[in-house]
């Protein structure tokens, strides 16, 4: 098999918009698409040590890396035992939007806590939030309402508090047919009587990464030319050389891609400071290896090693979050 070798190009985070930080792979959910699945599966569910990411958040601020603010994700954080109380009094106190991502299970709850503060109604949890400046709260709109129906339910509360109380929200949508869609909102709109002023759409397609880390859908790569595969992602994997966003995984790791979850080739806020990481970015193994020509040998050395095609994962995202954990793993031992 021969790959077409691809143009040198400059690594740099000089397009880095705003760092996404994972608390958690727990939840109370177990959803088929969840990209953490497998982690979960493992047991990786323990809550992130907020004080490095609070270190992190300030380095990064400071180096120009959080420009539009940043992501709080999981799993589920918005939980007992959550960090989010603490990590939202240092990003309120540095000026920086929050986007907060939810299941939504809390929207018809009464006396909750989230890490150790406690909440009476959904409407008491959304003025605090707003009050602690998180600017947009992002909802999942999937196929989980079917295994959850009292989820949607829920939902439908907290999208009427948040047009009631001009809270912008963010519906996204995955592994839905446009009229899925349609239906979905239609139903949104009739069930929350009410107009949806208030909120943003996006989707995010559903990808087989799991296949990236061995348990997930596997098919076959019927394309004779796996660069040319590689190449189909959305970012063109710039992701990988050129990010827009920084992730931080629980255990500390730090990644350029969203969706390589709990990978951390970049390096690790537990151990280095972020003016480290961001110093080492350009030569970094992973960086070097998809800015430059060297991609070509390196995903032609790892598929030659594979036999069986049916063992290459089908889509190109896992075809190249499986190809940086290949070229990052000899340095992990």
């Amino acid at each position: 098999m021969r790959i077409t070798a691809t143009r040198d190009k400059r690594p740099s985070l000089r397009f880095v918009q705003g760092i996404n930080v994972e608390l958690t792979y727990g939840c109370q959910l177990d959803c088929p698409h969840c990209l953490q699945a497998d982690h979960r599966a493992r047991g990786e569910t323990a809550w992130a040590d907020p004080g490095p990411i609070q270190r992190a958040l300030r380095e990064a601020l400071d180096l120009g890396l959080i420009r539009v603010g940043i992501n709080l994700t999981g799993g589920e954080i918005l939980r007992a035992g959550s960090p989010v109380p603490t990590l939202l009094e240092t990003t309120r106190a540095l000026g920086v939007p929050v986007r907060l991502n939810t299941n939504g299970w809390w929207g018809r709850a009464r006396q909750f806590r989230i890490g150790e503060q406690g909440f009476a109604t959904a409407e008491e949890l959304i003025l605090w939030l707003q009050s602690m400046g998180v600017a947009i709260l992002a909802l999942s709109m999937d196929e989980r309402f079917v295994r959850y129906p009292a989820l949607w339910s829920s939902t439908v509360t907290i999208v009427r508090l948040c047009e009631r109380l001009q809270q912008s929200y963010e519906l996204i949508f995955t592994g839905l047919s446009s009229e899925q869609i349609d239906v979905m909102l239609g139903r949104l709109a009739e069930e929350t009587r009410t107009e949806l002023r208030m909120m943003a759409i996006s989707d995010m397609e559903r990808v087989d990464i799991g296949a990236a880390v061995g348990t997930v859908d596997r098919g076959m790569l019927n394309d004779p030319s796996p660069l040319e595969r590689l190449q189909q992602t959305d970012c063109g994997l710039r992701g990988f050389y050129r990010p827009v966003f920084l992730h931080l995984a629980p255990n500390g790791g730090v990644r350029s891609c969203l969706y390589a979850v709990g990978a951390g080739w970049l390096g690790n806020i537990h151990t280095q400071s972020m003016t480290e990481i961001v110093a080492a970015f350009a030569t970094n193994p992973v960086v070097r290896c998809f800015s430059g020509a060297g991609l070509a040998s390196a995903a032609e050395a790892h598929w030659s090693s594979i036999r069986d095609d049916s063992l290459r994962p089908c889509h190109p995202c896992a075809l190249a979050v499986e190809l940086a954990r290949h070229v990052d793993a000899p340095l992990r031992g």
